[in-house]
């Protein structure tokens, strides 16, 4: 009798215990669905008011009078689309980190470029607003002074589902796309670059910037020479454009490549003005 009552107590001990773990258990796994659930909410609400806030910010550069301003010559020549932008304005009301404005026409590349001072990674996941999450902003590194002086600009930006960011330029991969949209045009306080598009292609996932040394004219040419070898596989090359070692500026956009890890999406253009 008392044998049969102890391995009732044993297991009515074990018991509790039971409850008292799957009891934890469903706390822990309520707490951190919760929080998911938030995570995924703020996300979601980020990028929604994000994706407005950007929408009404281009429709006020893009609202211009072209009547009423007389084109340059740089502007004639190569088509440069009229913005309403003011630079400083743009740092007090949107973001200090601004610098400059992108724009390729009959794609949906038309937006700020932003560069941390501190952090080059900060705006893969972080909005002009600072919030958290995509679609994030398109962004240079240190490595790359804000003046576009240097050898190679490289400007990353995330492949948006929705076609916002640098998805579009994805349309590069039709060769007809590639072969009728030459220009890039960058404007900043200083003047606005006209870069002309010389290859659209897929390439390694390697850091351009710290992957290849291009401090020297040989080795800027080098890279090049590389680039569009690669190019000639994996994508489309403009022939007949001239880069040199010692004088041309070339600026590189930079997107996913699908899914792939080990691959990117570039285009590329040389500086023509």
């Amino acid at each position: 009798m008392r044998e049969n009552r102890t391995e009732r107590d044993k297991e009515k001990t074990q018991f509790k215990f039971k409850i008292v773990v799957y009891s934890i258990l469903l706390i822990v796994f309520v707490a951190i669905f919760g929080y998911c659930t938030f995570e995924l909410g703020m996300k979601y609400g980020n990028r929604k008011e994000a994706k407005k806030n950007m929408t009404e910010l281009q429709s006020s550069v893009n609202d211009v009078d072209e009547t009423t301003t007389p084109k340059t010559e740089d502007e004639e020549k190569y088509n440069i689309p009229e913005k309403n932008l003011d630079f400083e304005n743009l740092r007090t009301t949107q973001n200090a980190d601004i610098y400059a404005w992108i724009n390729i026409p009959e794609t949906n590349v038309d937006y700020p470029i932003v560069q941390n001072p501190t952090d080059d990674f900060f705006y893969l996941m972080h909005n002009l607003d600072g919030s958290y999450g995509y679609p994030g902003c398109l962004y240079t590194e240190l490595q790359n002074s804000k003046d576009f002086t240097d050898k190679n600009t490289v400007i990353y930006g995330h492949d948006m589902s929705d076609g916002t960011m640098f998805k579009t330029l994805h349309n590069f991969e039709d060769q007809s796309f590639f072969d009728s949209h030459r220009y890039i045009y960058v404007y900043t306080e200083a003047k606005t670059y006209v870069y002309e598009i010389f290859a659209a292609y897929t390439f390694s996932s390697i850091h351009l910037l710290n992957g290849y040394d291009i401090s020297t004219d040989e080795s800027f040419i080098y890279y090049v020479n590389e680039a569009l070898a690669t190019a000639h596989q994996t994508g489309h090359v403009r022939e007949g454009i001239d880069i040199d070692g010692a004088t041309s500026k070339i600026i590189t956009l930079s997107t996913c490549e699908g899914m792939s890890k080990n691959q990117r999406y570039l285009v590329q253009g040389v500086l023509v003005n």
